[in-house]
């Protein structure tokens, strides 16, 4: 028999197995969301439909502690990375029916769906290209957590200025931020950052508002090592070893706009 011969005889028996084999449904997708007990991969959804841009995530959390959060984002960047000079988007929340906090775990889940720029690098030395340490980034957002004691559906609206800490700024020291009231799900909310570089603050505008001020005082030692401006939606799921804590947003994003 040839070598060829003998690949053939092989497969056929391989296939032959196969076919004795009762096959037995694992997920036949009836349940009204994905089963967090079959599947590990978050849930996302990013498409533009009637003039506006629609990014929904839902993530979960691990199972190995009752510490700490999962975090998944997904999201929209701009081409032109460049630090801004100010920055304006409407956000209106339309899907947070899911937020599963840990008892066991003292980290709450948070979803938000913000808008976030990198502007400057505080780094002893100067940026190092790739590496968030030292960057700062401004950023506003509608926000959840797992232990609000607000009534259901209503959403906390906020700025703030972090410094990040690591490579992947998973840390962060946080230099400021300004409480910008609350929302309903299905409000209309547009939030404005605008850098004061000439006065060292960053100024945050909800609607239109009075402008609210995070000033700094570190010292800028360049560009941003890891420059981007971006629209997200992000799921921090709190990790329970009780069982898969899942929480997600979903949102529309309309009329950015953003100046250099």
């Amino acid at each position: 028999m040839t070598h060829t011969k003998r690949l053939f005889a092989a497969s056929t028996l391989v296939l032959a197995s196969l076919s004795a084999v009762a096959a037995t449904v694992s997920d036949n997708f009836n349940l009204p969301e994905i089963d967090a007990t079959r599947w590990s991969a978050p849930e996302s959804y990013r498409y533009v439909d009637n003039g506006r841009l629609y990014l929904g995530q839902w993530g979960f959390g691990n199972t190995a502690s009752n510490s700490g959060v999962t975090v998944t984002q997904l999201g929209l960047s701009q081409l032109d990375t460049s630090p801004a000079r100010a920055v304006k988007v409407t956000i209106a929340v339309e899907d947070i029916d899911r937020l599963d906090g840990c008892a066991a775990n003292t980290t709450p889940s948070t979803a938000r769906a913000r808008v976030i720029g990198n502007y400057f690098s505080t780094r002893v030395g100067g940026p190092v290209a790739g590496d968030f340490t030292g960057d700062v980034l401004a950023q506003a957002w509608l926000r959840r957590s797992s232990n609000s004691t607000d009534a259901p559906g209503v959403l906390r609206v906020a700025g703030g200025v972090p410094q990040c800490t690591n490579l992947d700024c998973s840390t962060s020291n946080n230099l400021g931020s300004v409480d910008l009231g609350t929302a309903n799900v299905g409000d209309k909310v547009t939030l404005q950052i605008e850098w004061d570089a000439a006065n060292n603050q960053f100024l945050f505008i909800r609607d239109g508002g009075t402008p609210l001020a995070v000033p700094y005082t570190v010292t800028i030692t360049g560009t941003p090592a890891r420059p981007f401006n971006s629209l997200t939606a992000r799921a921090e799921v709190a990790n329970c070893m009780a069982g898969r804590a899942k929480a997600g947003i979903g949102a529309q994003f309309d009329n950015y706009g953003i100046v250099h």
